[in-house]
């Protein structure tokens, strides 16, 4: 599984309006001023991506195709992969729990067959 983390976009809003009323009260004629400033900035940003935190999604990566290094073999190899994912798919739509173990044993099954091919290639 892959992690995406999804940062949020609201404390960089939110620091920006920090920052904008802090202008508006104070003034800002003086280095110390702008030193404050940046603390205070920086204190409110901490703040709000810990008020806000990053949404993380979990995504299933995809499976990397495997090479025997017969082109033949590779090509049926292929296919096979996509008939187990489609009779997989098959076996999540089923309403019936009975049909649904069914289909997920049968994809199980091809799924062994197209491992033994690819632990022995020879014998396809």
């Amino acid at each position: 599984m892959k992690r995406i983390v999804h940062r949020r976009v609201l404390p960089v809003y939110l620091t920006a309006a920090v920052w904008t009323l802090y202008c508006l009260i104070f003034p800002l004629y003086k280095l110390w001023h702008f030193i404050v400033l940046i603390a205070v900035t920086a204190v409110a940003y901490e703040l709000l991506s810990k008020l806000f935190a990053p949404r993380v999604e979990l995504v299933k990566e995809p499976d990397k195709p495997v090479t025997t290094g017969d082109e033949a073999t590779d090509v049926l190899l292929r296919e096979g992969t996509e008939a187990v994912n489609t009779l997989r798919g098959f076996s999540e739509q089923m309403r019936s729990p009975k049909m649904s173990a069914k289909c997920a044993r049968l994809a199980e099954l091809t799924g062994k067959i197209f491992r033994d091919v690819i632990d022995d290639p020879a014998d396809y």
